[in-house]
């Protein structure tokens, strides 16, 4: 690394590392007198080093330093949300700084040019518009790496949230290469350069470049047939000097017809007359002289006219080798648009491609990364997300709805993945420790159930906690291990429930196959009766080796039969694919023929998932 600029370096707790970058130029930027001052002292003996104490704002009106009991909460914005994360949050000194834009900043501290160059970004609630304004200068590629801490939502004013700015810089050809999340509200992300994206810019230039000389040879074409135009109009004038020309010959012949006539008369009078008119032989002489004076412009009309017949038929065929030289043009500048057009199809097809796989092993490589940091911290094997289980973006939803309404309880058909993060949601929830007197399963006792009556839970009050039905052993107890090995067990009644034909108008559909679920669902609604509970139900199940695309239909019907009196929500995995788009149009009409009041909405994951709100 030749150059590292930090923006906000504070204490500077990083220079060690930055030295040992080799760098042959560090630049710490800091606002903060006393902490510049400080950063003077401890990097005098360095000269590698520059300070500069000033404050990189976008706008020079915010030029006061808002100190506060926590140091790396400092900036020049207020803390709007900050304060909400952190209440004891007191505003300890105010400095009234010099401030830099950050092209001010790079006139005078920029890298130099085709040396690699980092910089790094810890400022607080200024480090979007920082980005966007060096983006707008085209100044931000001179730095091939980027460490930015930022926090995860917009705490100050006027920022907007992380996820912005990461977007913004892979608009302009960054990509993330790692992130930490050791300070959950202080993360950062290493970010580089991807040259794929320079390449991708560099040929859409080539083909603006291209496109110019398109415009280039279509006007040079307008002008050839602008020439050729021109040309037709003097072909056209010589044409009529030609026909001119041939009528005034006409005359001419006229002319000399009646001149021979004329001679021949006055041959026969001299013969006639010959004897007297020999005294006028000086005349005839005259007159023979006259004749062939005429005869000489006779040749010489000749000679003009053959001259004019040579002038027609040049005309004529240069209109024509003009014509072919031009279409001759047109064809190889046809050709050669056609054969740029391919070799740029070509090479766009190839990258797309490669950067479709970069994408996907380093999108592989971060989850394994992710995977082992997160291994390594808390000591419990992370939760596998994508192919069979449900995606991270729906994990994310799940939690939302599970942290902020108060279910009573949630189903879920298929376990898994699910299943684990739903317990370890309300275990997060609980306020007391899980023991196995406090969360009872959800089961009949055995001298009970004979009796078909609750026994001792007939004041039974359920916590919040889940209900699973798994069709495949394996899975089940795949499961059921992963619950076990982190204290959950407690949490989930993990239910084996093989596929069965449904009951459907009191008759068995062999055709159409579900979870035996009657009797678990029986005994819930017994529980639930005289009361109205909020249920959240998760329908990510069954499989259907047989490649039913409506294998998830019966779930709506199962859970109504027995809970149709309560608040339910009902989430559907995979609602992209064609078989879950019929089940939820079939969903729709039942709760229409049933007078359900039935809210639906879509939630935007990679695979598409769809929330139903049904209120009795």
């Amino acid at each position: 690394m030749h150059t590292i600029l930090h923006i906000g370096a504070g204490q500077a707790t990083e220079l060690s590392d930055w030295l040992k970058t080799g760098a042959e130029r560090i630049v710490l930027v800091e606002p903060n007198p006393e902490l510049a001052e400080n950063l003077r002292q401890k990097t005098s003996g360095e000269p590698r080093v520059t300070v500069v104490e000033a404050a990189i704002a976008c706008n020079s009106a915010n030029n006061h330093l808002y100190v506060y009991n926590l140091p790396e909460a400092s900036s020049l914005h207020l803390p709007t949300g900050l304060k909400a994360l952190f209440p004891g949050l007191k505003t300890i000194a105010t400095h009234r700084v010099t401030t830099l834009s950050p092209e001010q900043l790079l006139a005078d501290q920029s890298p130099e040019a085709g040396q690699p160059a980092m910089l790094v970004l810890q400022c607080p609630g200024e480090e979007h518009a920082i980005v966007q304004a060096l983006i707008n200068s085209d100044q931000l590629k001179q730095f091939s790496q980027i460490h930015m801490a930022s926090n995860p939502e917009p705490y100050y004013q006027g920022s907007p949230a992380v996820e912005e700015t990461i977007q913004l810089l892979a608009d302009y050809g960054y990509d993330v290469v790692r992130s930490s999340q050791q300070d959950p509200d202080w993360p950062s992300w290493q970010i580089s350069r991807n040259p794929l994206k320079d390449k991708i810019a560099e040929l859409e230039e080539t083909a603006r470049s291209l496109q110019g000389q398109l415009e280039a040879r279509n006007r040079d074409l307008k002008e050839l047939c602008q020439e050729r135009d021109a040309f037709n109009q003097k072909l056209d004038f010589a044409e009529a000097t030609l026909s001119e020309k041939s009528k005034t010959e006409q005359r001419a012949k006229t002319e000399l017809a009646q001149l021979k006539q004329e001679l021949a008369e006055t041959n026969k009078a001299l013969e006639d007359h010959k004897n007297w008119f020999r005294s006028q032989k000086v005349q005839a002489e005259e007159l023979q002289a006259e004749n062939a004076k005429l005869k000489s412009e006779i040749e010489q009309l000749k000679a003009a006219l053959e001259a004019t017949e040579l002038d027609k038929q040049n005309p004529q065929q240069s209109p024509a080798a003009g014509q072919n030289e031009l279409s001759h043009l047109e064809q190889k500048i046809e050709q050669l648009f056609l054969n740029q057009s391919n070799q740029l199809q070509q090479a766009t097809n190839a990258l797309g491609q490669h950067v479709t796989r970069s994408f996907i092993d380093q999108r592989r490589h971060i989850q394994s990364v992710t995977s082992l940091e997160h291994y390594f911290e808390t000591g419990t094997q992370p939760l596998e997300y994508g192919q069979w289980a449900i995606g991270a973006d729906l994990a994310v939803h799940l939690i939302r709805a599970i942290e902020h309404k108060n279910y009573d309880l949630i189903i879920e058909f298929g376990s898994g993945t699910s299943t684990v993060l739903m317990a370890r949601v309300i275990a997060n929830k609980s306020s007391q420790k899980i023991t196995n007197s406090d969360h009872r399963s959800i089961a009949y006792d055995t001298q009970s159930e004979a009796s078909g009556t609750l026994g001792k839970y007939d004041s039974y009050d359920l916590p919040q906690r889940i209900l699973s039905f798994e069709q495949n052993k394996t899975h089940y107890q795949k499961t059921k291990a992963d619950l076990a090995r982190e204290g959950l067990a407690d949490l989930v009644d993990l239910v084996l429930a093989p596929l069965v034909p449904i009951i459907s108008n009191g008759q068995h559909n062999d055709r159409a196959l579900f979870y035996d679920y009657s009797s678990k669902l029986s005994r819930i609604a017994q529980l639930y009766e005289g009361r109205q509970a909020r249920v959240l139900v998760l329908v990510d199940g069954p499989y259907n080796p047989e490649g039913n695309v409506e294998a998830r239909e019966p779930a709506l019907n199962c859970i109504l039969q027995y809970l149709s009196a309560h608040q339910l929500d009902i989430v559907l995995d995979d609602a992209q694919r064609k078989g879950e788009k019929q089940v939820l149009q079939s969903w729709q009409k039942t709760c229409e023929n049933r007078g359900i009041t039935c809210e639906q909405r879509f939630i935007d994951t990679e695979r598409g998932a769809a929330w139903l709100s049904i209120s009795p």
